[in-house]
């Protein structure tokens, strides 16, 4: 690790680099003044372990996104980037942002997916950027996704951060709670 500084400052002296792929991630979650694990989503609540046993969590959870030990040994290939802005458009030309209390608008997020092994208790965050930083982190569990067959993942996001057309990028986790690389991971 002795190495680490010297490259984030050869990293920072050549700016046009291309970096190296993310490290893997983790969904934590709060509960009860603990940072604990995401192990499974059902809709969009969490289950994290509590003494040996799964447990629903039910209020609005503060999730957090941090670097885990390694991918999961799957890959889910999908038809597009899983990156991107969302196009905020309601009643025409016209946005509508209220600064107060964020964006009232239903915006779909719908991809087809194609995992190499079967997931079926998977699933995916979308961690939506402004320009000022991340904005929140939208969970909801996956479908079932047979091994090597398409299956439409459609998500619905009802309130989003007080900004026209935030950034995206989604996450795609295994029935552990392991991150699957994508065709884009190197974007995160």
């Amino acid at each position: 690790m002795k190495s680490a500084p010297l490259l984030l400052g050869f990293c920072l002296l050549a700016p046009g680099l291309i970096a190296a792929p993310p490290h893997p991630t983790v969904l934590r979650v709060k509960y009860k003044d603990k940072m604990l694990e995401v192990v499974r989503v059902h809709r969009d609540d969490p289950y994290v372990i509590v003494d040996g046993h799964e447990t629903l969590i039910r209020s609005k959870p503060l999730y957090f996104l941090e670097n885990a030990n390694g991918y999961s040994d799957n890959f889910v290939q999908t038809p597009r980037s899983l990156s991107g802005k969302f196009q905020m458009r309601v009643l025409g030309d016209h946005y509508f942002n209220d600064r107060e209390g964020g964006i009232s608008a239903t915006i779909t997020f719908e991809v087809p997916m194609t995992a190499r092994k079967t997931i079926k208790h998977g699933f995916i965050t979308i961690a939506i950027a402004t320009t000022v930083g991340f904005g929140e982190i939208i969970v909801h569990g996956l479908p079932e996704l047979p091994a090597g067959k398409p299956v439409k993942v459609k998500l619905e996001v009802h309130q989003m951060p007080s900004v026209n057309e935030p950034a995206y990028f989604a996450q795609i986790f295994d029935d552990e709670g392991r991150e699957v690389r994508t065709p884009d991971l190197a974007l995160a």
